[in-house]
């Protein structure tokens, strides 16, 4: 029996139907769930240790750091449960995390959707670790393990002094005087809108009654530093809260999502430096007034 090998023209057809299945399949959840397209955000290393350690030391399943048939993770939480905490501290534990993850070279990792790691969401890795599992060699009290920390301590206080020495600056990404709306802040209004049936219509007019008073007030110097401020705020890896009764900023423990909490912060800030273009004591048309808005946001 002779097999009749397909043509060009037949394989290239199977390979789009499959293409086309395959982003179908990998667009919903093991609940049948829609997940957004792709994703690419930035997190430091020390963070996701930080995160990891978190979701082993809850004794929950660890599914939003690991794969279903990864061991790596329940080695780690026993090794962990079972060593006391003057042995260990927390702190080291996260620091030989992320020093482990860089020693490793791991640059890129999936990222998370209900509670699940995700191909259709990747996060790069940033930012220097200083692995600190020398230091648990030494036992406690010993002459070697207080040598180990002086030499740690050292090289510490060594690329302490050259991140000194290094001139600190973030990149916006854009000219200032800004010229258009960044990036960052349009996928925010763009994700906002593309929401659908998730909000209200009122609820994403607002949002578009904020886009294009941004773009009328480009060039206004106090709209210079709107956008300065809400960049700053959202390039931190970490979302950034102000708890209350304090007056400075730190780390919440809600998950990060820097281009949807930056069009929430402009919108926000054009409140009070465009208010006459907002509605305040009832919604006009399809737009939602501000103190309503002001309880949707926070939801």
């Amino acid at each position: 029996m002779r097999i009749r090998e397909p043509g060009a023209d037949e394989s290239m057809r199977i390979f789009r139907k499959f293409e086309s299945l395959s982003r179908d399949v990998l667009s919903i959840d093991a609940d049948g769930m829609a997940i957004e397209a792709t994703s690419q955000t930035t997190r430091t290393r020390h963070d996701v240790a930080k995160e990891i350690f978190s979701v082993l030391m809850s004794g929950k399943s660890f599914s939003a750091v690991a794969s279903k048939h990864s061991r790596w993770a329940a080695v780690l939480r026993a090794a962990i449960q079972h060593t006391s905490g003057e042995s260990v501290t927390q702190d080291q534990w996260v620091r030989s995390i992320a020093g482990a993850m860089q020693l490793l070279g791991i640059e890129w990792m999936p990222g998370t959707h209900r509670g699940h790691i995700t191909c259709r969401r990747i996060v790069q890795l940033v930012g220097s670790a200083t692995n600190s599992s020398m230091v648990m060699a030494g036992q406690p009290g010993s002459l070697k393990r207080a040598a180990i920390e002086a030499v740690a301590r050292r090289d510490a206080g060594r690329i302490a002094d050259v991140k000194r020495a290094r001139r600190r600056k973030i990149d916006f990404g854009c000219a200032i005087p800004f010229t258009e709306v960044p990036e960052l802040i349009r996928t925010g209004f763009r994700e906002q809108r593309d929401k659908g049936g998730k909000v209200s219509e009122r609820v994403l007019s607002h949002y578009q009654v904020a886009l294009q008073c941004l773009q009328e007030c480009l060039g206004d110097p106090r709209c210079d530093l709107l956008l300065m401020l809400v960049l700053t705020v959202c390039s931190s890896s970490e979302r950034l809260d102000v708890k209350e009764g304090e007056h400075h900023f730190s780390a919440s423990d809600r998950p990060n999502n820097p281009t949807m909490l930056a069009a929430c912060l402009v919108t926000r800030m054009l409140w009070f430096l465009r208010r006459e273009s907002f509605p305040w004591s009832k919604d006009e048309g399809q737009v939602l007034r501000v103190p309503e808005m002001i309880k949707k946001m926070g939801k």
